[in-house]
């Protein structure tokens, strides 16, 4: 799914008008749908105070039509249009006219302290003060009744539902003014905006909903930035072949594992396992062979010689590019250590095995200042570094990082010829040709150590299967953060751990592959 400007959405719908879809039909399914999508969200919303805060352009709009069908609905919201009435838009205008006809409450709204009562008493907020076209800072009425709600509602916070965008987010850049709603679901509208999945704007929007609102498919067209879906990732996966064997589901083979790390290792391993690989072969260094034995009882381990260290080193190579022939897929870094020599021994299997290839923690840090051998592999590879792996991969600082996180990760992966997934809210992952996909799936319950060595499992045993490695990472990083929310649904975001996603793996996989 196409992710777009504020620009883009309003060439869309330009281009929509111009096929017979008006602006009239757009916002009428707009606030359809929003009513729709509300009272699957909260069942018992008949029950529920639902306040709906209205802009003068059309974007309150949206939210007068969401309103109109609420109440044909059975429920009871009332609406707040801040400002004078007679300033509201033509479209909101007529809109206006239709819900009077049902009596609902409707207030104008011209200080701040005429709606104290109704943000006191409401259960849900619909915030439709501020489209896509909002820019600068939110000034005199609007941001007063603004921190009139975060006082009236400090302790007691009713659920924010946004309309499109929470009111004042820039929907190009995510930058936030001051005062700010922050939404717990933001219901955007015909395309999610790229102002939602980038810092500080990932913090407000809560969870996104993209909503239909009747613009035909060969208008969207396509964009180099998208949004990962279930129906996408499905699409990767045929039918297993009734008379298939171990052989037929890869063989994943995982360099990982140094003292101290053993655990980084065995979760890379086990998800390798848990995500359908047929065989996964674990190369560590000799003297952990024991305890990784008992670690892992489906996988198998390769013991390789060490440094004094007891970390792969030099002298494994040889035996690493032998048993590279027998397999379909190298990850590499889980818990290798950066002991030199091991930073030496990575870069070597990084430059000379002609593999597709998971490159991952410490195998990215003895990527520093060494980068350019990745322009020089004749096999395809992804890295999967968090933001703090790419300052040092970069030698950008984190903040820039972070406010840059689509058009930097694409950049990266365009130069260095390699896939690029760029952990974290909003996991980025871009291609060496310049498309660009953010995942939808995940919680802060995920940032937990192990998390990335199980998506490096995933990733690298989705690989050996069979699928590309581009469809591979996609698929990796939204089963994965699908699989946190699993359980996080069961344990809450406290007292996730990396074991716990793998787990729940196989309620992802069944949730996706059709």
């Amino acid at each position: 799914m196409r992710i777009v400007t504020s620009g883009e959405m309003y060439r869309i719908e330009e281009a929509a008008e111009k096929r017979g879809v008006s602006r009239r039909i757009l916002m009428e399914n707009a606030g359809k749908n929003i009513a729709r999508n509300l009272a699957n969200l909260f069942p018992d919303y008949k029950k529920k105070n639902i306040c709906i805060l209205c802009g003068k352009g059309n974007n309150g709009g949206d939210g007068l039509v969401a309103a109109r069908y609420l109440k044909k609905m059975g429920a009871h919201p009332s609406v707040s249009i801040l400002g004078r009435i007679h300033d509201i838009s033509p479209l909101a205008r007529e809109n206006l006219s239709r819900l009077k006809k049902l009596k609902v409450r409707i207030h104008e709204i011209v200080k701040a302290e005429q709606i104290a009562e109704e943000i006191k008493n409401s259960s849900i907020l619909i915030d439709a003060i501020f489209g896509t076209g909002f820019k600068g800072e939110i000034k005199g009425l609007y941001a007063d009744v603004i921190d009139l709600l975060s006082f009236y509602t400090e302790g007691r916070r009713p659920s924010v539902v946004a309309v499109d965008l929470p009111s004042g987010m820039d929907a190009d850049t995510g930058k936030i003014s001051s005062p700010q709603i922050r939404a717990d679901w933001t219901f955007t509208l015909g395309l999610p905006k790229k102002g939602l999945f980038l810092h500080p704007g990932i913090e407000y929007a809560g969870n996104i909903l993209v909503l239909d609102i009747g613009i035909p498919q060969e208008i969207i067209g396509k964009g180099w930035l998208n949004l990962l879906s279930k129906e996408e990732i499905s699409g990767f996966f045929p039918p297993r072949n009734t008379g298939a064997h171990k052989g037929s589901f890869g063989h994943t083979f995982i360099l990982a594992g140094s003292p101290g790390f053993t655990g980084a290792a065995a979760l890379a391993g086990t998800a390798a396992l848990w995500s359908g690989a047929g065989l996964v072969t674990v190369g560590i260094p000799e003297s952990l062979n024991t305890i990784m034995s008992v670690k892992l009882t489906e996988a198998m381990t390769k013991p390789f010689p060490e440094t004094r260290a007891q970390t792969l080193g030099l002298k494994s190579f040889k035996g690493i590019l032998e048993f590279s022939k027998k397999v379909d897929v190298l990850a590499i870094g889980p818990g290798l250590s950066r002991v030199g020599e091991t930073r030496k021994l990575i870069l070597k299997v990084i430059e000379n095995i002609n593999l597709p290839m998971v490159i991952d923690a410490d195998a990215l840090f003895a990527l520093r200042g060494h980068t350019d051998i990745l322009k020089r592999r004749r096999s395809p590879a992804v890295l999967t570094p968090h933001p703090g792996e790419m300052v040092y991969l970069t030698g950008k600082s984190l903040d820039w990082i972070q406010s840059h996180r689509i058009e930097y990760t694409r950049d990266f992966a365009v130069e260095f010829k390699v896939i690029t997934i760029l952990k974290g809210a909003r996991t980025v992952i871009a291609s060496p040709s310049g498309e660009v996909w953010v995942n939808p799936t995940g919680n802060p319950g995920m940032a937990t150590g192990g998390s990335g060595d199980v998506l490096t499992g995933i990733i690298a045993s989705l690989t050996g299967q069979g699928l590309n490695l581009l469809n591979a990472s996609k698929a990796g990083v939204f089963l994965h953060g699908l699989a946190g929310d699993i359980a996080r649904e069961e344990k809450g975001e406290y007292s996730l751990v990396a074991s716990d996603i793998i787990t729940k793996l196989p309620q992802a996989f069944k949730n996706v592959v059709l």
